[in-house]
């Protein structure tokens, strides 16, 4: 084999339809991993998410029979899942959420890069570089909050950034109901710590 002409093949900047390439292998890498077993903090949001269904307790999430203080956005998705899933795959159904939400974030990446350079190159790097981080190993697939929750804030700053670009009411709209959804723990929780500091 002559390395040097392999090389020289990889050598950059390659053109997008091998970032796409690269792209479309990670994902396949990234649904390799959702058929493993419960693997750090995710019989958390399992546990949550049967415990809320249990409790009928919506709007505050369960754990352990007690409140879960965050916000349950996630349980409520993945309720659907189950539903079309079943209550047996709670775990696949939590992983689907997490690496469908990594893939909607790869897109919103990808939309907005083209939409700031117009280049296809910069937007297939960009989802390349996303996809094949850290993603790819461990935050793109576990049934973790976190993908969720990325997609919907980064999907209002887009949409904010958007509605502010194009002047359109309509974009900022759409942006303003996801921001105090998933900021409103946040929010709670720094009233609760400025509530205890006045008390003190």
């Amino acid at each position: 084999m002559d390395w040097r002409r392999i090389a020289a093949r990889l050598e950059g900047p390659w053109p997008p339809a091998r970032y796409w390439l690269l792209s479309a292998a990670a994902v396949l890498a990234m649904l390799c991993w959702l058929p493993h077993p419960y693997y750090g903090e995710e019989p958390v949001y399992a546990i949550t998410t049967v415990e809320t269904w249990w409790h009928g307790s919506w709007l505050s999430p369960v754990q352990l029979g007690s409140q879960y203080g965050r916000t349950p956005f996630l349980n409520w998705v993945a309720m659907l899942g189950v539903w079309l899933l079943g209550w047996d795959h709670l775990l696949l159904a939590l992983r689907l959420i997490a690496a469908l939400s990594t893939l909607g974030m790869a897109a919103m990446a990808a939309f907005f890069a083209y939409h700031l350079s117009r280049d296809r190159l910069l937007a297939a790097f960009t989802t390349a570089c996303f996809l094949t981080g850290d993603l790819l190993t461990q935050r793109g697939w576990m049934a973790y909050s976190d993908p969720l929750f990325s997609l919907a804030i980064f999907g209002s700053i887009l949409c904010l950034w958007l509605a502010v670009d194009r002047r359109s009411p309509a974009l900022l709209v759409v942006a303003a109901p996801a921001l105090p959804a998933v900021a409103a723990p946040a929010i709670l929780a720094v009233a609760e710590m400025l509530e205890a500091a006045n008390t003190m």
